[in-house]
């Protein structure tokens, strides 16, 4: 379950049109997810991981999808043509991003620490 909700986004930004209220909608439950990949919510983190949701996704909505390159299937040597090939949908990507702030928001480590330790153990 989100974190946050379109009408959240509307009160801290602007009233979203409809289809940005759908978009909200399907990057809210992403932000959920990406948060939780790498925060241990509790009680306390609730409203930060609400308030970080809402960030995350005006930051994307406002950005708009970003665009991906076609991807290049064949080429000439002497490179004058190419066949290229626009990835599915509208080869458009929306972004969320957990930045580093958000990351100290919620008490952890500006960018994370090893995952392995090579014959030291943690104290």
């Amino acid at each position: 379950m989100p974190f946050a909700e379109p009408d959240d986004i509307a009160e801290q930004w602007r009233p979203l049109t409809s289809a940005e209220e759908a978009r909200a909608e399907g990057l809210l439950v992403i932000a959920e997810r990406l948060i939780r990949r790498h925060v241990t919510i509790t009680a306390d983190d609730l409203l930060v991981a609400k308030q970080v949701s809402i960030e995350m996704v005006t930051d994307a909505l406002d950005n708009g999808p970003r665009s991906m390159g076609p991807k290049i299937t064949q080429a000439t040597l002497d490179g004058a043509s190419y066949t290229a090939t626009v990835p599915d949908a509208d080869g458009h990507t929306w972004v969320l991003t957990f930045t580093s702030d958000m990351r100290e928001l919620f008490g952890l480590a500006a960018t994370p620490g090893p995952e392995y330790y090579f014959g030291d153990c943690p104290q």
